[in-house]
């Protein structure tokens, strides 16, 4: 955490085949030591997989479900009030709710 001003979020660039930064982030997550050409081959094939028994619906489409299924719906803080922690519950916008 910095003392002075705020840290800017670094904006990811789409995904070239699918135009989705969720996919770019999902790739980043999946790769190891660099090897950004394998994990793209890798997750493009589990695609073509998804696409051919996903039962009429596109692949972004179900992989962007089962992401949204994965979030978090509530994040829980912790609090000192009285000498004694405290987890509180939060519903709403999570900053973290995508990070993969």
């Amino acid at each position: 955490m910095p003392r002075k001003g705020t840290v800017p979020k670094i904006e990811v660039v789409a995904d070239p085949v699918y135009d989705s930064q969720l996919v770019t982030k999902f790739i980043n997550s999946m790769m190891w030591d660099g090897k950004r050409s394998t994990a793209q081959g890798i997750f493009y094939e589990a695609m073509k997989k998804l696409e051919e028994k996903g039962g009429g619906e596109g692949a972004l489409k179900l992989f962007t479900k089962a992401v949204e299924n994965a979030k978090p719906m509530l994040e829980v803080i912790a609090r000192i009030q009285a000498r004694a922690d405290h987890n509180i519950r939060k519903y709403g916008m999570l900053q973290e709710e995508e990070a993969l």
